[in-house]
């Protein structure tokens, strides 16, 4: 059993060992994207903000009406 311990330790030892602190990679830089691209994506947002909105006050009517019928 110690032999193959001592093999087994032997071939641990041959393989490439990870680095310590791997090199950090730069961040590719994001181009800005064109008007109308940038136009679509403040719409969506939009859109989002007034669901979102929407939902909130939706949310509070439905809580003010059960409180209400306590």
């Amino acid at each position: 059993s110690m032999l193959l311990l001592d093999a087994f330790n032997k071939d641990r030892a041959s393989l490439p060992q990870p680095l310590a602190n791997p090199p950090s990679l730069a961040p590719l830089p994001i181009p800005p994207p064109d008007a109308r691209t940038q136009e679509m994506i403040n719409e969506k947002l939009k859109k989002a903000e007034d669901l979102g909105e929407c939902m909130i006050y939706g949310i509070v009517a439905a809580l003010f009406s059960y409180v209400l019928e306590r």
